[in-house]
């Protein structure tokens, strides 16, 4: 449990305490968090719930060609695991590229915040932590729509599409990130919205073509159930209640993607009461929008005019998700697959990374 607190702690000493100097000191600040999100993802050894899973998926591609074992699940996250098997890196070399993935697209989406430590202090506890570590394929998918993100530039889709596609190669789930690129249109005319939702919607079913219908069963059905969907749902509404009462200063003050982060926000008040009916589908969506905790946070904090309620609000949001992650690992259901964090090389064994 340690380990989580001091990686979350980091960030929070650098918001506190920012380096001065040139921007080579900013560069190294942010390498290094880098380097360490993706060793602290990378080496870890029978943490998170999907560890057997993803095991198994290393397995399939033991003695399959590369045409093969991108067949058997997502394209990208399965070329990951047939390289990885041949270079014979195991499990490591997966999750070391996930966790690289992951990190990096963070770190660039918090960059572009008004302010980048708090940002991503915002995202360890559940972003980091129960993703990151937890759900490799949809945390590589995030990591590339985060990247999407920061560069996102009115009037220019094709960066932004282009990471989403990334993406979804990795996890088909972040298609649902597309329909956002028509904000990006410097003209959204009648005309834009018959060719461009048309077009986004074909992409789309042809990436989930063959899941459809498991989706539909297992997820929209309810056939399956995650405890701690309303929780993460509830989470994105808070910064998004708050950012009512400042509507007006935000619009002023980020004009440039004003409109992304409150169409955003439209979609995570709707999550609420369908999370009641389709818990672990709502929830799978709610994880492509929780950046809009991070964005909608630091934003908040950045457009107060008064020194003291800027102190306040980032106060706030820090005791938020230090109160979430305390939460988290004493009282989830599953956070025992995540107590104690170990490092792979502690193992006796190492057969298990070369399957």
């Amino acid at each position: 449990m340690i380990p989580y607190i001091i990686f979350f702690l980091i960030p929070i000493m650098f918001f506190l305490h920012p380096l001065k100097g040139s921007s080579g000191v900013k560069l190294l600040s942010w390498s290094l968090i880098i380097i360490l999100g993706t060793l602290f993802i990378g080496l870890r050894y029978r943490v998170g719930g999907d560890w057997s899973q993803y095991l198994y998926y290393l397995y399939q591609t033991r003695n399959v060609d590369f045409l093969t074992a991108i067949q058997i699940a997502d394209p990208g996250y399965m070329a990951v695991n047939w390289l990885s098997q041949k270079l014979n890196l195991g499990i490591i070399g997966v999750n070391l590229f996930c966790g690289f993935c992951f990190t990096l697209g963070l770190s660039m989406f918090s960059l572009k915040q008004p302010y980048p430590w708090l940002a991503f202090m915002i995202a360890v506890p559940y972003l980091f932590i129960v993703v990151g570590m937890g759900y490799s394929r949809q945390a590589v998918a995030l990591g590339f729509v985060m990247m999407a993100f920061s560069f996102w530039e009115n009037g220019k889709p094709i960066k932004y599409l282009t990471f989403v596609f990334i993406g979804a190669v990795f996890h088909k789930a972040a298609v649902v990130m597309l329909p956002f690129s028509i904000l990006l249109f410097k003209r959204v005319s009648i005309y834009t919205w018959l060719i461009a939702i048309p077009t986004i919607a074909g992409i789309g079913l042809v990436l989930l073509y063959d899941s459809i219908s498991v989706y539909y069963e297992v997820y929209a059905s309810g056939m399956l159930s995650s405890s701690g969907g309303l929780i993460r749902v509830i989470l994105n509404l808070v910064p998004i209640a708050i950012a009512i009462f400042h509507l007006q200063k935000l619009q002023i003050a980020f004009p440039e993607d004003f409109k992304l982060w409150a169409s955003m926000s439209v979609v995570a008040i709707a999550c609420l009461p369908l999370v009641l009916i389709a818990s672990t589908a709502i929830d799978r969506i709610a994880l492509f929008i929780a950046p809009l905790q991070i964005a909608l946070s630091t934003r908040i904090v950045y457009v107060q005019k008064d020194g003291f309620d800027r102190a306040f609000f980032a106060l706030f949001f820090i005791i938020l998700y230090a109160s979430v992650l305390y939460i988290w690992l004493n009282y989830a259901d599953n956070s025992y697959s995540w107590i104690p964090y170990q490092i792979a090389f502690e193992s006796s064994s190492l057969n298990e990374f070369q399957t």
